[in-house]
């Protein structure tokens, strides 16, 4: 008997993307067309038995999800799913399935043979996955690997389409009891029909959809392609809705449960019905886990049941949760950030030095690749190799000369890959390299920071302005002209239209900026607050300006945006920053029970959807992250 978790390659061809060998009735695993998909579990048998038969209290038919937290790709990173999935598969046992497998087409007398095959559990599962590349509704990049989990595949996909891994996790749940199958309910089906995907209740399952990474991939991607065409389908947010209770219907073809009104109050309400087009009726709320009537379904009960049961509340119009991207030092919380801003990973790779990180400073610009931090002195961390080995990088860059990145650390990290440096004879000159490399064909703006500060590793202002993507930043000395004035040499031909200094006349000198405007005829402008937590929010609201957003009743409504809070005394954590393109960073107290004004006010219109704090508890305490939320939410009621 073979099994497929020690003998890999035969599951992957059912769970990938590959033409299964097996005749299996129509395992090609290929084509990603946009068919209608709807609920496995939504006739009248549920998907999930349980002994728990209290009624379900709180079921709303016109908000069973909210937007915020359905469309929120923050709530667990790939450790946490994995947690997850080892946690409720405790107790699971690998179960046993039979395929067939047809006779060699050369030899026409062959008979067909069958045989035995182990289905391992969730948390054990592994396949190779397919690489995706983005789209108008997964718009980030899936970047396949050979091996990979259950749980990454999970994180990766809701990364890239931008859902929660916890309404994937649920939609497994429901559709095919994959979270807690265990033993003789371990079927190849369950993984080929995962989230129910292309299976309509009125035919077969379409078996091009088969397969665990396809069917939570095209799942995900469904989702968002509801919400870019709401009025394409016939569950549509903001007005009332007839849904069905059951799919039977009379000879005459009408339903034999009719239907109920029903206001659908938000888009990701609106595409659990369309993905699973009826409302439980009251006979499936009594029944709590258990069946209720003929004219009972079960499928949006129980994406309901098991998403309060596991994970709390499904939302509301304030709901903004929190998160933290951390390590046990600065080189682990880069790593962490490089893995969110590519989680598709990256063929370049940026390197800095971990003790004075001052040339990450400008290379928070580089939009082709996360900036890692390394030590100069002792062996390569091994998040770094795993975070190089993860991104699949090609190409590892120092930035900096052999003074700050020694050769020999450079070669180390590579492990054999391709090398370069972007680099000057100085801290200026490398900014200035790193702005040919980011911008080849010139900006019209640049930005102007303090690349000193009080301790020579730069100014918080130069840290924030490394999120800044329409223009390079560079950095001058405040008290030495000189720099001035080769910077200003250095950008004379760049025909810049505008120079932006980044804080005040306190800490970048009004000469220094028109030194270097003088030199193209440039206007010069400012990005400054009263203090640095002011100035980063000047910097946060030019590069994602708060616009306001309404629902149907008029009320203020979260963003696409996340907002990602760091320590504004320390500020290692900030320095790599610059590769996170989904929202704003923001300096913070190290530990305050009230946010910064121009920090709370800005969140208050920004309305982002998600707070991620930067560093550990020791960089960015509890109790500051609790403030600047209820600064978030402060603007939501």
């Amino acid at each position: 008997m073979n099994t497929l978790h020690g003998e890999r390659h035969l599951f992957r061809h059912f769970g990938g993307t590959c033409l299964a060998v097996f005749s299996l009735a129509g395992l090609a695993l290929a084509g990603f067309g946009l068919s209608p998909a709807y609920g496995q579990d939504s006739d009248s048998t549920p998907a999930v038995q349980s002994e728990f038969t209290s009624a379900v209290v709180g079921f709303k038919p016109g908000m069973i999800i909210s937007d915020e937290v359905f469309y929120n790709p923050n709530t667990m990173d790939a450790n946490a799913i994995q947690q997850f999935l080892n946690a409720k598969g405790r107790a699971c046992q690998p179960g046993v399935d039979t395929i067939t497998i047809p006779a060699p087409q050369d030899q026409p007398d062959a008979q067909p043979t069958t045989q035995e095959i182990t289905i391992p559990c969730l948390k054990d599962y592994v396949l190779d996955t397919p690489d995706r590349p983005a789209d108008a509704y997964c718009r980030g990049a899936y970047q396949g690997a050979e091996g990979e989990s259950a749980a990454q595949i999970i994180w990766k996909v809701s990364q890239a389409c931008q859902i929660n891994p916890q309404v994937l996790l649920v939609t497994l749940q429901k559709e095919q009891s994959l979270i807690t199958a265990s033993d003789k309910a371990l079927k190849l089906s369950r993984y080929q029909k995962a989230m129910g995907y292309g299976c309509p209740d009125t035919a077969p399952c379409d078996t091009q959809y088969y397969g665990f990474f396809n069917q939570v991939y095209q799942a995900a991607h469904r989702f968002r392609y509801y919400q870019k065409h709401p009025t394409k389908f016939r569950h549509r947010a903001g007005r009332v809705n007839d849904l069905l209770y059951h799919p039977s219907r009379n000879q005459d073809g009408s339903y034999k449960c009719g239907t109920t009104p029903i206001f659908i109050e938000n888009q990701a309400t609106a595409g659990l019905y369309n993905y699973t087009p009826y409302t439980p009726n009251e006979a499936a709320l009594a029944a709590g886990g258990g069946l209720g009537d003929k004219c009972s379904s079960y499928g949006n009960r129980n994406f309901y049941r098991f998403f309060t049961s596991w994970f709390g509340s499904a939302g509301s119009s304030n709901a903004v949760p929190s998160l933290r991207i951390s390590g046990a030092s600065r080189i682990e919380t880069a790593a962490g950030i490089s893995a969110r801003a590519f989680p598709g990973g990256s063929q370049r790779v940026y390197l800095a030095r971990s003790d004075m990180p001052i040339d990450a400073l400008a290379g928070g610009i580089l939009p082709d690749g996360p900036v890692l931090l390394v030590p100069i002195n002792g062996p390569i961390p091994s998040a770094v190799t795993r975070e190089i080995n993860r991104l699949k990088a090609t190409t590892v860059v120092a930035l900096g000369g052999p003074g700050a990145i020694p050769d020999e650390v450079l070669a180390n990290a590579a492990q054999g890959r391709q090398t370069s440096r972007i680099f000057g004879p100085d801290r200026y000159a490398t900014a200035i390299a790193i702005s040919h490399h980011a911008f080849p064909q010139g900006a019209k703006r640049i930005y102007i920071a303090d690349g000193v500060g009080a301790n020579g590793a730069g100014s918080p202002d130069a840290v924030v302005g490394g999120t800044l993507s329409d223009g390079p930043v560079l950095i001058v000395n405040p008290r030495s002209p000189e720099t001035w004035k080769y910077v200003a040499s250095e950008v004379s031909d760049l025909h810049v239209s505008e120079v932006v200094g980044l804080g005040g006349p306190g800490v970048l000198p009004q000469q220094a900026l028109t030194t270097i405007a003088a030199q193209s005829g440039a206007n010069v402008s400012r990005l400054a607050g009263a203090d640095r937590y002011g100035t980063a929010a000047a910097i946060s609201a030019h590069a994602y300006p708060a616009i306001a957003r309404l629902d149907e009743n008029g009320a203020p409504t979260v963003s696409d945006y996340v907002a990602y809070i760091a320590r504004g005394d320390n500020f290692a954590d900030a320095l790599v920053a610059g590769a996170l393109r989904d929202g704003p960073v923001l300096l913070v107290p190290s530990r305050t029970n009230q946010a910064p004004a121009p920090v709370a006010n800005y969140l208050g219109s920004l309305h982002p959807n998600t707070i991620i704090a930067l560093g550990g508890l020791g960089a960015v305490h509890p109790d500051t992250v609790e403030a600047v939320v209820a600064a978030t939410k402060s603007g939501l009621q």
